[in-house]
């Protein structure tokens, strides 16, 4: 895998399942574009290469506040 996101990103070898090598906040980023590249243990080698744009979804991770005890 390559491209300006690739750390952050990690791609297992031997399923292609991608996990987040760290936690992103939405506002950092919107989109993670990323070229994965893939190559077989055939004789002879094949291999085919695609770009790959991630959409990343805010997930509110923050407790609710408020700043009184009692609202009417």
């Amino acid at each position: 895998m390559s491209g300006e996101h690739s750390r952050i990103l990690n791609i297992d070898s031997h399923t292609g399942v991608l996990t987040l090598g760290q936690s992103l906040l939405e506002h950092e980023y919107r989109t993670l574009p990323v070229t994965v590249n893939a190559t077989d243990n055939g004789d002879p080698q094949k291999s085919s290469t695609v770009p790959l744009v991630i959409l990343v979804d805010d997930v509110n991770d923050n407790s609710p506040r408020f700043e009184k005890r009692q609202y009417r």
